[in-house]
């Protein structure tokens, strides 16, 4: 698999410090309102990564935090007169139901900051020991001009960064573009005891600490949206490698593309934006997977209520063909054939999820006429098999809504009885009869089509 390094601004082979292990790191959300369309988006990407490794043999092991402690988290729960963490923990269940329903994996873990001061404390210390870092009146900043390698990910000169960043001017830096480590506690903030006063951690150490902490040196994969590479990525990477040494942090660094609504980045901090939940009360989870993973993850994506909408009737194309196929026995041993090796080869080449899609949709046309007709077919048992593997990487749910009862042998047989019956009715034209059976069956849930060949039949 080849993927885009942001680090190395190439497509690189992927190949993880330990064979067949992938360790990823995924920036999580700041827990104070609920996710919008662009969180969907970014942690969409990293669960078709997740899944398209696992099906390529890999144990992935995918860290995803959450920054339960944030000025955007302290300003909010004053405006609601709640104590911070009770607006945080609020937010992180909220997180987990709307990804559930939008089937997105869960993580192996789901860290939180105010749960590792003692590590972020230890780290900054190591920092500072290092000689990269400085306190100044109970704030504690990494010195950017002191690091060499500063500005590698972004590939911007200090000049650039300090023209076109949002710096803040305190009189305790000793440079603009100085960043904190450690923030000294204002009145009324929440705080923890440290070496250098009582305070909380700033926004970039924190993922510094928990991906090395539960992933170890050489990250294989950080993700996270674009909009992250600088400052965030940026300031994560220089403070990481200030510690452990210089490449030996991350090795591929991936960031997806953002999601525009009027022609501007999707914000709260704006007011811009779309909230997700919104999108999936509206239409199917599945078919808005299908609308966003028709954009290549890398580039930006301008939110289109028409293109969702087309979305939303390609993927009951999908949803009638698993329906269908959910008659057909499966293959008595794995079968793959060569669309799902081009599938596959889609995927491979930089999570290229256009191509992929169409591929299952080309795969789709090819045999769908030998559903439509009815008759039995040996190539749809391998036919299913491989549609079924390409919807389970995509996240397509596979839902089969036929009971066991009416899966079994014999009550196939005596459906199909009923329909021989009902086609001599109509032979004799008694088409009230016919009628009436065919209105019975489809009031319990089975539907008649009667076609050119012949009438087939399949559950609602």
């Amino acid at each position: 698999m080849r993927l885009y390094n942001t680090l190395t601004r190439n497509e690189d082979e992927f190949i993880p410090r330990k064979r067949k292990m992938a360790r990823m790191y995924v920036c999580g959300v700041t827990p104070y309102d609920y996710c919008h369309v662009g969180h969907g988006r970014s942690y969409l990407i990293y669960d078709v990564l997740y899944r398209f490794l696992r099906s390529e043999g890999f144990s992935v092991l995918w860290i995803q935090n959450f920054t339960d402690i944030d000025d955007k988290i302290i300003n909010r729960a004053n405006e609601l007169n709640i104590p911070p963490k009770e607006l945080a923990d609020r937010f992180i269940s909220e997180y987990f139901v709307d990804m559930d329903r939008f089937g997105i994996s869960r993580a192996f873990l789901y860290p939180r900051v105010t749960e590792h001061i003692d590590e972020i404390v230890e780290f900054i210390s190591k920092v500072v020991e290092k000689g990269y870092a400085y306190e100044s009146e109970g704030d504690v900043y990494f010195s950017v001009r002191d690091y060499p390698s500063y500005g590698k990910l972004s590939r911007r000169s200090l000049e650039e960064m300090i023209a076109g960043a949002r710096v803040d001017p305190s009189e305790k830096k000793k440079d603009p573009m100085d960043f904190a480590l450690w923030k000294s506690a204002k009145p009324g903030e929440p705080y923890w005891d440290s070496p250098w006063g009582r305070g909380r951690p700033g926004w970039h150490i924190e993922c510094s600490v928990m991906s090395l902490l539960y992933l170890g040196e050489e990250i294989d994969i950080h993700g996270g949206g674009a909009d992250l590479i600088f400052p965030h990525h940026e300031n994560e990477l220089a403070q990481s490698e200030a510690v452990v040494g210089d490449g030996k942090f991350v090795r591929f660094w991936t960031h997806n593309g953002l999601v525009n609504l009027r022609s501007e980045k999707m914000s709260k901090s704006t007011g811009n934006f779309i909230i997700l939940r919104e999108i999936l009360n509206s239409y199917r989870p599945e078919a808005f997977r299908l609308y966003l993973l028709g954009t290549h993850y890398r580039s930006p994506l301008d939110f289109d209520p028409q293109a969702l909408e087309d979305a939303q009737r390609a993927y009951t194309r999908i949803e009638d063909t698993l329906k269908l196929l959910s008659h057909i026995p499966d293959p008595p041993s794995p079968a793959y054939d060569q669309a799902f090796w081009d599938f596959r080869d889609a995927l491979s080449n930089d999570l290229n999820t256009p191509q992929a899609i169409g591929t299952l949709f080309s795969y789709i046309r090819e045999n769908r006429p030998l559903l439509d007709k009815g008759n039995w077919d040996p190539t749809l048992p391998i036919f299913k098999f491989n549609l079924i593997r390409m919807c389970e990487i995509l996240g397509f749910k596979i839902e089969e809504k036929t009971s066991p009862d009416l899966e079994s042998d014999k009550l196939r047989e005596v459906i199909d009885i009923i329909i021989k019956i009902r086609n001599k009715l109509r032979e004799e034209k008694l088409f009230h009869l016919s009628d009436e059976i065919r209105d019975s069956l489809n009031s319990i849930g089975v539907i008649l089509e009667d076609m050119k060949e012949g009438t087939r039949w399949k559950m609602s």
